[in-house]
């Protein structure tokens, strides 16, 4: 995994690329939360920038939600502080692809895939300067593992951030690997080798947004996500109750065939990615993996109408009032008989100078985090 070359920036098989870091033991473990993988494509992300030698700005950083749920960027984006950032990282921010970000505290990991391995290389070597003492394992730690350390804070500073948290660090190739804990650097050392990406319905989501390139689809984030954004207050405690990932889609199967409602078929994953396209507009793509093709096509006509017909409890707005956009759905083959439903949701109108904003992925993050996507809503349940 560290020695390939990353895909070619506007290429939506990038972010299969980069999510083949994350291990496919998040189904089973993180499979209860929203969200169980997020990526950040700063490689893609600059090429919104009107200034194509501007590294950043406060807008793309803004931008960036996804961001937030992966330490070393939701200090950059709470803070703004590219100084601060500048000092503490030895190359510029150009010279880093992207971020992936998985597990949720104290366990999670943060992984930099810096331009190449020079760079990572530059990182590395510089963190004895900041504060860094190397440990065992070839790691290096900014002190004790998993300790929080309240004077040593500093905003904006992403090995210690906020709240002054430790970081171990390691490197592989060009890959750079954050977390709290020695163990949960060297695991995820060896995630490629047994990787999200092999789950058919991790598979099936991302068959469906490949199948965005001939559109010119560019990816600028993502977050990857268990059938857990469908469930609404009447959906019953299955994702409290399941162990692993399997059971608990076994359970959402049973819970369907018993209940009759209105809101799209089961599916066994979701894939919610912000997108641009160049000169057509931005917008948001949301991918679900379902239990065949005629249950996508369903998935995607419920959605769009869910979406335009469907108030959401927070606003008593439907999402396309909150976000007006043109909505379409195709269905794409994926693994071992399911079936993506591809939902895109496209907005013209205009970026300019540093207003970066993407409405319709404001607006969906905005949901997810309030369990008030009612347009994912599954059947079980549904309004």
């Amino acid at each position: 995994m560290a020695s390939t070359g990353v895909a070619h920036a506007d290429e939506p098989s990038t972010l299969r690329h980069l999510l083949s870091i994350v291990p496919q033991a998040v189904l089973d473990t993180e499979a209860k939360g929203f969200p169980l993988a997020a990526v950040v494509d700063l490689a893609t992300a600059r090429r919104l920038l009107p200034d194509a030698n501007t590294a950043m700005s406060k807008g793309l950083m803004r931008r960036l939600s996804a961001g937030g749920t992966i330490r070393p960027v939701n200090t950059w984006r709470m803070f703004y502080a590219l100084d601060i950032w500048k000092e503490q990282v030895a190359v510029a921010p150009s010279e880093i692809d992207a971020f992936v970000g998985y597990y949720g505290p104290p366990q999670e990991v943060a992984v930099w895939f810096l331009r190449n391995e020079a760079g990572a290389k530059t990182v590395f070597d510089d963190l004895p300067k900041r504060g860094f003492a190397a440990i065992e394992g070839g790691m290096m730690a900014n002190g004790e593992p998993g300790a929080i350390d309240i004077k040593g804070r500093r905003p904006g500073d992403p090995w210690r951030g906020e709240l002054g948290k430790t970081s171990v660090v390691a490197r592989d190739g060009r890959l750079l690997f954050q977390a709290a804990f020695p163990k949960v650097v060297a695991a995820a050392r060896t995630a490629a080798a047994s990787n999200v990406t092999a789950h058919p319905a991790v598979d099936t989501v991302l068959h469906g947004i490949e199948a965005l390139s001939k559109d010119g689809v560019r990816i600028v984030q993502a977050f990857l996500s268990s059938p857990v954004i469908g469930f609404d207050d009447s959906m019953p405690t299955i994702v409290l109750e399941s162990k692993t990932f399997d059971e608990m889609r076994k359970k959402i199967e049973e819970q369907t065939a018993r209940d009759q409602a209105t809101g799209l078929p089961p599916y066994a994953m979701a894939l919610i990615a912000d997108i641009d396209m160049p000169g057509k507009g931005h917008g948001v793509a949301v991918v679900f993996a379902h239990l065949g093709c005629a249950q996508a096509d369903v998935g995607g006509k419920q959605f769009i109408k869910r979406w335009n017909t469907i108030p959401t409890t927070m606003t008593g707005k439907t999402l396309a009032e909150l976000a007006p956009t043109d909505a379409a759905a195709r269905t794409v083959p994926g693994s071992d008989g399911l079936c993506a439903n591809v939902v895109t949701l496209t907005s013209h109108a205009p970026t300019t100078g540093d207003d970066l904003t993407n409405k319709p992925w404001d607006v969906i993050f905005s949901a997810i985090m309030q369990r008030d996507f009612v347009a994912a809503t599954m059947a079980p349940g549904g309004k």
